[in-house]
């Protein structure tokens, strides 16, 4: 095996993870000729892998994730509060030594001195294959739906356009809408049936081959082939989603659900297009949403210019905001001895995407120039 890269210093966390174009895996499942994420979204090559033993790790952590890494690992920074800052790299402990925060004259508190690199739009390609059903009304369907009818899916909404969606998408798979009535004041349900006696339900089948049929909502999940899915479809993935589970929270949005895993996906989509997603859970609260469960909140934040719903009486009140909030460096802790990897990629930059969906290096010299990294603004990546 021919490693590129001098002496290794410090590496990541063997159990770390580490996005490749088929979804995530570990840092320590990794072998020279493999494919990892880079910093423009798309896949770069692993060119060295070098195993280092237990060494001293840290948990480096940002405004929504965490990325446990060697004291020696080096990162990309700037200055968060200097204008026109450069870009340099600097190991950890320098980091450490340095400093992660500093005062503000806007706040009491210390604030974050360095910003990392903003996060790409994911573009996982199409070797995926072609969706059974459209994104968006599956999101649709994965908040207000049920798959749990002994002979159809069912839906239910008080908003029409989310109705007409579901309805649209089931006509085109053949589907018959029956038993549409309200159940209660501008609440309306329907089930999709099979369009003809004895004809199979597509809709149904759909949902059966995504493994959903029969879930309740604590266990709902967004299928793989929807998480590797083209930026568009995860966008629209991530719409029905907000359009019917999600609040508008200033220039975000905020989701909360029952499923843990259903949380996590959507924070993973988010992130997938260059989003800000941060996950916290709460006891049930006196509104009665999620009973005695507990409740997965998702806090999220979509680029500039990159709309959050497509529900246009939510998305019309949402405040968009006027300036970039890149993820930042917040603080480092001790983890002890941990088994660490250390790899490079073949990109001019070195980053690539890792732990919870941050863009790291891969082992260079910490002294060296740090080369401009490939980053192509969300707006273009999802318009092409």
């Amino acid at each position: 095996m021919t490693i590129n890269f001098g002496t290794p210093r410090s590496g990541l966390a063997a159990d770390e993870r580490v996005l490749t174009p088929d979804g995530w895996t570990l840092v320590g499942d990794l072998v020279v000729g493999d494919f990892v994420m880079g910093s423009a979204g798309w896949p770069v090559e692993v060119t060295g892998v070098v195993r280092l033993g237990s060494q001293p790790a840290y948990r480096v952590r940002s405004g929504d994730g965490y990325l446990d890494c060697g004291d020696e690992h080096p990162w990309m920074v700037a200055n968060k509060n200097t204008k026109n800052a450069k870009w340099v790299t600097r190991s950890l402990r320098d980091l450490l030594v340095s400093g992660l925060r500093q005062s503000s004259r806007a706040s009491k508190y210390a604030q974050p001195k360095y910003r990392l690199p903003a996060r790409p739009v994911v573009q996982y390609g199409e070797q995926h294959g072609s969706l059974p059903i459209d994104a968006y009304v599956l999101g649709l369907l994965l908040g207000d739906g049920s798959f749990r009818h002994p002979w159809a899916t069912s839906y239910g909404s008080t908003d029409r356009a989310l109705l007409e969606a579901v309805r649209t998408e089931a006509t085109r798979l053949g589907c018959s809408i029956q038993s549409e009535k309200e159940t209660h004041e501008n609440f309306w349900v329907f089930y999709a049936a099979s369009g003809q006696k004895y004809a199979p339900n597509l809709l149904t089948r759909a949902v059966r081959e995504l493994g959903l049929w029969g879930h309740r909502d604590r266990d709902k999940f967004v299928p793989e082939r929807y998480l590797l899915a083209s930026p568009a479809d995860r966008l629209a993935m991530l719409h029905g989603l907000l359009d019917t589970d999600g609040n508008v929270l200033a220039s975000g949005a905020e989701f909360r659900v029952v499923s843990e895993q259903l949380a996590r996906d959507v924070q993973d989509l988010a992130r997938s297009l260059g989003g800000f997603a941060s996950y916290t859970t709460r006891t049930p609260d006196d509104s009665g949403f999620g009973g005695k469960q507990l409740i997965h909140h998702i806090y999220l934040r979509l680029p500039i210019g990159v709309p959050t719903f497509r529900l246009a009486r939510k998305e019309e009140v949402r405040k968009e905001r006027k300036y970039a909030a890149p993820p930042t460096l917040q603080s480092a802790e001790y983890l002890g001895l941990r088994e660490l990897v250390s790899m490079a990629v073949a990109a001019e930059d070195g980053l690539f995407i890792a732990g919870d969906s941050l863009l790291t290096r891969g082992d260079c010299d910490p002294t060296a120039a740090t080369p401009a990294f490939s980053w192509i603004e969300p707006r273009a990546a999802l318009a092409g």
